[in-house]
Formats: C-alpha cells, structure tokens, sequence
C-alpha cells in the first residue's frame, strides 16, 4: 500500500513500465508502445 502511495497509483490496473508510471487503464496500443520504447532503450 505505501509503494502505491508513493507512487500516486490511485486506480487499478496500474503499471510500471520501464521508468514509466501507468495509472489506471489505458488502451492496448498505449501499453505495446511503452513497452516497445522500454525494449527499444535495453
């Protein structure tokens, strides 16, 4: 609970991704570019 906190994740699902912070839903495509710019920077 205090990591949700801390990271301000108020809704659910809620995601990390690389270094990004995703709260809440968004769109499949949304989370395939953000994980594709995260495979991109390895």
């Amino acid at each position: 609970m205090r990591l949700t906190q801390a990271l301000d994740f108020n809704g659910r699902p809620s995601f990390v991704i690389g270094a990004d912070l995703v709260p809440g839903f968004v769109e499949q495509e949304q989370l395939e570019a953000l994980v594709d710019k995260t495979r991109e920077s390895d």
